[in-house]
């Protein structure tokens, strides 16, 4: 819309005299405040740091040359004194005689002498410039001491080295001062306070100018510190440096009374004390010995060889400087701060008018014509501001009308564009949408609804949306839907529908309520999508993954979800649980002989069964394998799980037909009962478990319910399982020999290895005790090593002694899984040196019939390699002839349950004697175990047994054992 105050355009009034204004006027007042004042105080600044700096150089000037005199003034006297000293002595009779008088406190000439000294030298010593004096003849003794317990003794002996320095000086030069080239030249004195003294000395000569003596006098220079304190204008950081030239140590001199030691250790070769040491005085600015910038003054001391260096720290110096140009600066920044106050307040009062009238013309280049521009002043700029106030309300009252006209038309055009947007978007919407009146009746769809309902709007309107009902919903489900959208206007869920085909589908269906401007409802909308394809893909997830793919049975995770359900519903119930634990027996021989695949189909006849057996409240699952579980749920009456168990077992014994043949199984079923036998679901699937397999050690085709005993027997068996593991790995297995006898010459022809457990508890536990457990834990292989490599050995050692013997050990059908085992073998053989036809390997029937391609291999490598081959416990279980004939069977042994009362038992008789024939017939040799009696040793004699063993020639026995009774026969094994 175009403004009515012509083409004003925004940021017009937006310039540079708008600028100019507030900024000349802020300028101005600080240029001519501020400028003046820093003329006038850099000024002031410079000026005072050069007289500041003019003062303190000439004061430390002045410090310098005043101590430079004390020093020499105060070295000068010690010789000064003594020459005065030295030319009364001599002046009197009888003095020269003093050196050559013995010091003996009893001579008289002695203390004559000793005192016309004390005379004249009283009174240097009541000075306390002289701490020691001491009077040496040429020899280096001592005639004289202040202190008079040094008198008579060897000058080198009683002092330190720098008296007698000080001594060779006096009597080569005459007069010594104690400055030699080391500063161990003064010495620290600790009697009852600290003294810091310099040792001198002077020479005594005869009428015939001949050394007579030497006074060596020490003086103490802390008078000499606390008369230059006293003279010392200094500030804190100032002091006076006294060193020795060449030499770098130094001598603090103010303040030294703070710290002698210091004193002792400052060394100093700085730029001011080498001029000094050149002889050179002068003052100015440079580095001290700490490496500090310093004011300093510097004098040569040329009559004593030193240099004194009198200074101050600049920073201390100038501290005043800064202390002013701090006050300076503050000053300046006081008045800037006033003048930009100043300057603020005049600038603003000048433009905010101009600023106001700017803002209110950029307002109205926007077409906002409500603004005011607020001005109270009296002058110009305020009537200005009421002309142009004036103005912009008639302009407002003009536009007023045009205004309301204008957002009329622009409301109707959007909503007729709205509209349409609207609708286009109902059209094109792939969700179906339905609209219905305030009694639900239908008004509106779009296309979608038709495409997923199949009714047309002709054939809906005015109808009820209820026409889509499937019947899976009930009345409860409609009032929950309709209390929502009457108490908050939306409701959202999944439900299902019909079309117009008949067909259900799942929709997930958005409800909502229409008001208008006051808030009145004016109608329902409905929003709608097909979502049947996503619940049956959801569905069959959810299948596969809680029910087994072949039997189409529950799976071990929806077992444990309803198992779980079921104890929790008969801890609130009161009733009982069953759980039946199913496992095919012999399920391994029909896949192994008729396949995999008929072993699947047996499965699922079997799920099949089952399920026909059992209630429809009870739940079947297969949890893997072929293994199944019944879980029988709300039982009043625990006894009908017997029953159940019972029909189980009989209806999975009748025949199943698998590839047009019949075949036969059986289970064996292990119960446990909840709350009875435990509450917890782990626990009682492993009772079950347990009682299962107590099933099948009973016989198979069988149920049994979990007892106590169960538990204790498996806690029995993982406490002998963990002791088969310790014992394997410390030695406790040992190895007894049992003679086999051969019949038709009487004597041993060979021995039977037996493994023993020698218990560190138990003591000897008999094979029939653990072989089946190593046989189930895998531990059979490392045991029937360790008992092949003992019984190949042994025998080997007994073959060197002269017993031709061969040994016969016991080879679990385990062992044939280990795929190196002949190499094994073999090997054992080799090491030990033992003929392969001397070794004879036991195995069982049970390797005969589920013999595979590798057991015979094995079998066949073995023969081929001289190793003998023998069945044991014959006729015990599964004997056929037709294995014996496929196989490389060199050996029979009869089991010894047929050799028991032979003689007596007729059937035992027949069935030896034809087990005797047909094995000879066969090429075999036959062996009788178990021979305890006369009468049958009698029998198998008579009926051409070729060997016989058994606790009538003798138990089991230790090597040791065994080869006595080998000796007693002439077998000479050692």
């Amino acid at each position: 819309m175009k403004s009515t105050c012509g083409q004003v355009q925004p940021g017009a009034f937006v310039g540079s005299d708008q600028v100019s204004i507030f900024l000349k006027t802020l300028l101005g007042a600080l240029i001519f405040a501020l400028l003046p004042m820093l003329l006038v105080g850099g000024l002031i600044f410079s000026d005072s740091k050069e007289q500041i700096l003019r003062e303190r150089v000439a004061t430390l000037e002045r410090v310098a040359e005043h101590q430079s005199l004390l020093i020499e003034n105060y070295f000068r006297a010690p010789f000064r004194d003594f020459r005065a000293v030295s030319e009364g002595l001599l002046g009197r009779s009888g003095f020269s005689l003093f050196p050559k008088i013995t010091v003996d406190p009893g001579n008289l000439a002695y203390i004559q002498a000793r005192g016309i000294l004390d005379t004249h030298l009283q009174s240097l010593l009541k000075s306390r410039v002289y701490r020691k004096i001491f009077l040496v003849g040429e020899d280096g003794h001592i005639l004289y001491a202040s202190t008079s317990r040094h008198e008579g003794r060897l000058l080198q002996a009683t002092l330190p080295l720098a008296y007698a320095t000080a001594f060779q000086g006096a009597l080569r030069e005459g007069e010594f001062l104690g400055k030699s080239r080391r500063y161990e030249d003064f010495f620290l004195y600790r009697e009852k306070e600290a003294h810091l003294g310099l040792i001198g000395s002077i020479s005594l000569r005869g009428s015939k100018n001949e050394v007579i003596g030497v006074i060596i006098f020490e003086m103490d220079l802390l008078p000499l510190f606390s008369l230059v304190k006293k003279s010392t204008t200094l500030g804190p950081t100032g002091d006076a440096l006294l060193a020795i030239a060449g030499e770098g140590h130094a001598l603090l001199l103010n303040p030294v009374g703070a710290n002698l030691e210091l004193a002792l250790k400052v060394r100093d070769s700085s730029p001011p004390m080498q001029a000094a040491f050149r002889g050179e005085r002068g003052i100015g600015v440079s580095t001290d010995y700490r490496g500090k910038v310093v004011v300093a003054a510097w004098r040569p001391l040329p009559n004593l060889g030193w240099g004194l260096v009198v200074k101050e720290d600049q920073g201390a110096v100038f501290a005043s400087v800064k202390r002013l140009e701090q006050q300076l600066r503050l000053g300046v920044m006081g008045a800037l701060l006033l003048s930009l106050l100043f300057a603020v307040f005049a600038a603003r009062s000048i433009s905010r008018p101009v600023r106001e009238l700017m803002r209110g013309s950029e307002a109205f280049g926007r077409g906002d014509l409500s603004y005011r521009v607020e001005s109270r002043r009296r002058d110009e700029l305020g009537r200005l501001a009421q002309a142009f106030n004036r103005m912009a309300r008639r302009l407002r009252e003009l536009t007023a009308s045009r205004d309301e006209l204008n957002q009329e038309i622009d409301f109707r055009k959007k909503a007729e564009k709205g509209l349409r947007l609207g609708n286009a978007v109902v059209q094109s919407a792939s969700e179906g949408i339905v609209i219905t009146d305030t009694s639900g009746l239908i008004t509106a769809v779009n296309p979608a609804f038709s495409r997923i309902t199949g009714y047309s709007f002709q054939e809906v309107q005015g109808k009820n949306p209820s026409l889509l009902a499937s019947g899976r919903h009930d009345k409860a489900f409609y009032q929950s839907m309709w209390h929502a959208l009457m108490t908050t206007g939306r409701w959202n869920g999944d439900l299902w529908n019909r079309n117009k085909a008949g067909k259900i589908y799942a929709e997930t269906l958005s409800i909502t309520a229409l008001k208008d401007a006051q808030g009145e409802l004016t109608g329902y909308v409905g929003l709608f999508s097909d979502i049947t394809r996503r619940k049956v893909d959801a569905d069959r997830i959810r299948h596969q993954a809680l029910y087994d793919s072949l039997t189409a049975l529950p799976n071990r995770q929806l077992f444990q979800e309803r198992f779980t359900q079921a104890i929790v519903g008969a801890q609130r119930s009161g009733d009982s649980v069953a759980l039946l634990f199913i496992d095919l027996d012999n399920f391994k021989d029909i896949n192994d002989s008729l396949g995999h695949a008929a072993g699947d189909c047996l499965l699922q006849l079997v799920a099949e069964r089952l399920l026909s057996t059992v209630r429809e409240t009870d739940t079947v699952c297969r949890l893997g394998g072929d293994e199944f579980t019944v879980i029988m749920s709300g039982l009043q009456n625990p006894s009908a799980v017997r029953r159940v168990a019972e029909q189980i077992r009989l209806e999975l014994r009748k025949a199943f037909t698998l590839d047009g043949q019949e075949s036969f199984i059986s289970s064996s079923i292990g119960i446990t009962l909840c709350p009875e036998d435990s509450q917890d679901e782990e626990t009682l699937l492993r009772y079950a478990d347990m009682a299962m397999y107590r099933a099948k050690e009973a016989g198979r085709n069988r149920y049994q319910f979990f007892a106590e005993e169960m538990q204790t027997r498996v806690s029995q068996r993982m406490s002998l399982e963990r002791d088969l593991r310790r014992a394997l790995g410390s030695d406790e297995f040992v190895t007894y020999f049992q003679p086999v006898m051969e019949l038709a010459s009487n004597r041993i022809a060979g021995i039977e290895a037996l493994v023993r457990w020698q218990h560190p508890e138990r003591g000897l536990v008999p094979p029939v005790e653990f072989i089946s457990v190593c046989e189930e834990t895998g531990l059979i292989s490392a045991l029937g090593q360790q008992v092949l490599h003992d019984a190949c050995a042994k025998t080997a050692e007994w073959h060197k002694q002269g017993a031709s013997l061969f040994v016969s050990v016991n080879v679990s059908p385990r062992q044939f899984e280990d795929s190196d085992f002949s190499a094994q073998v073999s090997s054992t053989l080799e090491n030990f040196g033992l003929p392969s036809d001397k070794l004879l390997l036991e195995v069982t029937e049970e390797i005969m019939i589920n013999r595979t391609n590798q057991t015979m291999s094995m079998l066949e490598t073995l023969h081929g390699e001289g190793i003998h081959i023998a069945i044991d416990d014959f006729g015990s279980g599964y004997s056929s002839l037709a294995y014996l004939q496929e196989l490389p069977v060199r050996f029979l042994k009869i089991d010894r349950s047929f050799i028991a009362g032979l003689g007596e038992n007729s059937r035992n008789t027949v069935l030896v004697d034809a087990i005797i024939q047909m094995g000879h017939a066969l090429g075999l040799k036959i062996i009788a175990e178990g021979a305890e009696h006369q009468a049958e040793i009698d029998f198998l004699k008579s009926h051409d047994c070729d060997y016989v063993q058994g606790y009538f020639y003798g138990k089991p026995l230790p090597s040791a054992a065994l080869g006595k009774m080998l000796s007693e026969q002439g077998l000479n094994p050692g």
